[in-house]
């Protein structure tokens, strides 16, 4: 009996040990992760030699719940080494003039090699129906 008790508890240690441990999954495609392809879109407006390192992959726009547009760009790095980009989100008006934020400038985002990250913007004003964003290296 003793050794029953003894075998349960090495055994009640064991699965909790387990339990404990961190572990991170992570899934992918059977195929594989699929390549990249730069957007084609004109609000999209970046300098030629960040086009040379960097591509922006992917454009969403929504609204934050008080009716503010929020957008959000893919940028992904091509290269194998740590790019530093530089952007800056320009908010246009239904009649396309800017609406200038409180703060300005570019903000300063650096991407590993083959990493993607995502630039998200909001609105200063509800009155801002569109978007520009600049990219620059430097």
């Amino acid at each position: 009996m003793r050794n029953f008790v003894c075998a349960s508890v090495v055994l009640a240690a064991g699965l909790f040990a387990g339990a404990c441990q961190e572990t991170i999954n992570t899934a992918e495609p059977a195929g594989g992760i699929p390549q990249t392809a730069a957007v084609n879109d004109k609000r999209v407006v970046s300098d030629t030699s960040l086009n040379n390192s960097a591509r922006v992959v992917g454009v969403s726009e929504g609204k934050t719940p008080d009716g503010l547009l929020k957008v959000q760009v893919a940028v992904t790095n091509t290269t194998r080494s740590s790019k530093t980009c530089y952007y800056q989100f320009e908010w246009l008006d239904d009649t396309g003039m800017a609406v200038v934020p409180a703060v300005t400038g570019y903000s300063e985002q650096q991407i590993v090699g083959k990493e993607t990250k995502y630039l998200v913007g909001i609105a200063p004003k509800p009155n801002v129906t569109s978007f520009r964003i600049k990219l620059k290296e430097d």
